[in-house]
């Protein structure tokens, strides 16, 4: 069998408190109960998962459910956006940073397409999370955004940070669109021209320190954002931002002009 992905381990891991290697009704209704899903609902999930209905559920088992989408009608029990959220495009690392930041203070939803990302937030219970495209206007819309108030796209592929950029631009056009590039990530002049060309409202770098400018650009208070962020603040890289100034249109970000030199 194919080695299972680190997400899916990880998330294993995290359930299967007692490390006996099967996860327990007991310890699944632990996991969940945090989340205000009933302890009756939860037993419905596991028999769900349990798929020999020998009363625990493997790494085989779970790993086969979260793929298969078993988890999906839990997260509408408890993840919905309000109208105008903010929308973060992926969930990964970048997405996670940005999430941290914002906190409880700026309303915000994620959407990733990796199941096992979406799963380990249900768990933890930290963000909302939701499996789905995050650059599908229906998508945002079952998730009740209609008008979110700002985008921010975190998608580690290049094409798909142009392919969102382009749909969202479409979707939302009086709705700011910024691209956050890792500073690891293969990114070119030519790719930042398509962003802008795609209707991308600002495309910026690195992680920690971009994260701490969307929270404070969004609402949030410089402190409350690095006390959310903590240590890794500390040698946080210069953010390196490509501003749509260089093209015309700077006065319509939310960045004053010294921000964007």
């Amino acid at each position: 069998a194919a080695a299972p992905e680190p997400e899916a381990q990880a998330l294993f891991q995290r359930i299967d408190t007692d490390e006996s290697g099967t996860i327990e009704a007991s310890e699944l209704i632990a996991a969940f109960q945090k989340r205000g899903v009933e302890p009756e609902d939860i037993m419905v999930l596991f028999n769900a998962l349990d798929g020999d209905g020998n009363g625990s559920i493997s790494v085989e088992e779970w790993n086969e459910g979260v793929r298969s989408g078993v988890l999906d009608r839990y997260q509408q029990l408890y993840v919905s956006g309000a109208e105008d959220a903010v929308v973060v495009c992926g969930f990964g690392e970048l997405g996670r940073e940005v999430c941290e930041a914002f906190g409880e203070e700026v309303p915000h939803v994620a959407f990733d397409l990796n199941p096992f990302r979406v799963s380990a937030a249900i768990i933890s219970a930290e963000h909302p999370v939701i499996y789905g495209d995050g650059a599908s206007r229906s998508v945002l819309a079952a998730a009740g955004v209609f008008q979110p108030r700002s985008i921010v796209v975190t998608y580690s592929s290049v094409s798909r940070r142009v392919d969102a950029v382009l749909r969202l631009r479409q979707a939302f056009p009086g709705s700011p669109i910024y691209v956050c590039v890792h500073s690891r990530s293969e990114s070119t002049a030519q790719e930042e021209t398509d962003l802008y060309a795609a209707g991308a409202t600002g495309v910026l770098r690195e992680t920690t320190e971009v994260a701490r400018r969307f929270g404070t650009l969004l609402g949030c208070s410089p402190e409350s954002v690095d006390q959310r962020l903590g240590d890794r603040l500390v040698g946080a890289s210069e953010l390196d931002f490509a501003g749509p100034e260089l093209r015309g249109g700077w006065e319509n970000t939310p960045f004053t002009r010294e921000e964007l030199e």
